[in-house]
């Protein structure tokens, strides 16, 4: 009996498992969508700003990113008002481009409305500050999701991050002091029973996620409420430095009309970067300028011979490749030669051509002896806090004035002249006096 009750038993549970397994295929059949591929929703593409200061151009430069899975949250049971956050699939099959800058692209003195991040003014790093003259450029980077596709209704989150590059840190490019973006991928069904990809939000707060009055199909396409920390993208800032150099001559012999040639050498910079050098003031109180001839005829003066031929003084250099520029300036006493938006940990030297003059340096208050021996690095603390590096030459030609007839004996010489003017005059009166009396 026992052993018929068994089998029974065992035949019921069969049944059971059997029809319970037909019906759970048959409800995984219904229920299963079929995965929307990422390749369907056209890519999101990011911002990315680059601040400079006033008188810079923009360096050749690039950033690149990375994609991780961000964090799932779960769905608030209590008023069904937060759509359930799902972790980011298949992370490692997304690709980000670099966002790329070159050497003198366009750069804007202010910023659109809809630019959001560069706007932003709870970053110390990265401050966009238009009362300094500040301008910026922009690049922009695209995620591309077409390796994925997303199997369930839900958002799906993924961590945006900018990798640290010891190439920009080192040109001085501070990173955005928030490195991270978040990035959520909205999969919805559209009410037919076919999911769709409905939107991309970019934002800051790990925490946030859209909140909707009602939940259901299609709620994500609707307007929904607004996220607080919603972004376009990334924001770095170059802090460059300027190179200002001056000639002043010294001594009763040195002659003010006369070009010095001083060389400047620059290494460790980028291929194909651009330098503005200021010759003359721009106008801009932002801006370091110089105070130099743009052009320079040939032997202007006696006193001057290093310039055989007429020159005209270049006011733009472009790196070449390997990486250093060597430029010659001339200039006369009190002149001065500024080049902007050099980058950070970049060695500098600068020699001239004294002639017949006693070399020497710091002739300005707050400039440096550019005689001392080897190349400089422009540092990338900003000691002085005006982003400007100085140096200087002093070139001196001084002699002794010598005593002499025209300065010494002169006086005694008149007087002389004098005594014998009178002798003669007395001489001849007497001869007078004395053929008179004959």
């Amino acid at each position: 009996m026992r052993n018929k009750f068994k089998s029974v038993a065992a035949f019921g549970l069969s049944a059971v498992l059997t029809i319970g397994s037909a019906v759970f295929s048959l409800s995984a059949i219904a229920a299963n969508y079929v995965p929307v591929p990422g390749s369907t929703a056209e890519n999101p593409t990011f911002q990315k700003y680059l601040i400079m200061r006033a008188g810079d151009t923009t360096p050749n430069v690039s950033f690149q990113y990375t994609v991780t899975a961000g964090t799932p949250r779960s769905v608030n049971t209590d008023d069904n008002g937060v759509m359930e956050v799902r972790a980011g699939i298949d992370p490692e099959k997304i690709t980000v481009t670099d966002a790329v800058f070159t050497a003198g692209q366009t750069t804007y003195p202010s910023a659109a409305a809809s630019q959001i991040d560069v706007q932003r003014t709870d970053r110390t790093n990265t401050r966009f500050e238009t009362e300094k003259g500040e301008k910026f450029a922009v690049s922009s980077g695209t995620v591309d999701f077409s390796g994925i596709s997303f199997p369930e209704p839900g958002i799906y989150r993924y961590v945006l991050n900018e990798t640290l590059s010891s190439g920009n840190e080192e040109k001085g490019i501070a990173r955005d002091e928030d490195a991270d973006r978040i990035l959520d991928v909205y999969v919805t069904d559209n009410g037919n029973g076919t999911l769709e990809i409905s939107a991309y939000v970019l934002h800051m707060d790990d925490q946030d996620v859209v909140i909707n009055s009602s939940m259901g199909s299609g709620d994500v396409s609707e307007a929904g409420a607004k996220l607080e920390d919603k972004t376009d993208g990334f924001t770095s800032e170059y802090a460059s430095r300027d190179l200002a150099f001056i000639q002043k001559v010294d001594g009763n012999q040195a002659s003010r009309d006369k070009y010095f040639a001083l060389t400047l050498e620059l290494t460790g910079l980028t291929e194909g970067d651009q330098y503005v050098v200021s010759l003359s003031d721009d106008g801009d109180a932002n801006t370091t300028d110089g105070n130099a001839d743009a052009s320079i005829s040939a032997d202007p003066n006696a006193a001057t011979t290093v310039i055989t031929s007429a020159v005209t003084q270049p006011t733009l250099l472009t790196v070449p490749s390997g990486g250093s520029i060597t430029q010659t300036y001339y200039l006369q006493d009190g002149q001065s030669v500024a080049v902007r938006g050099l980058p950070a940990n970049v060695k500098y030297a600068l020699t001239e051509n004294p002639e017949d003059y006693k070399a020497s340096g710091a002739s300005v208050s707050g400039y440096t002896d550019a005689t001392t021996s080897g190349s400089k690095t422009i540092s990338g603390i900003d000691e002085d806090g005006d982003g400007i590096v100085r140096t200087s030459y002093k070139n001196v030609r001084s002699g002794a004035v010598p005593t002499g007839v025209f300065v010494s004996i002169l006086p005694g010489a008149m007087v002389a002249l004098g005594g014998g003017a009178g002798f003669v005059l007395l001489k001849l009166r007497s001869g007078r006096k004395k053929e008179e009396d004959e």
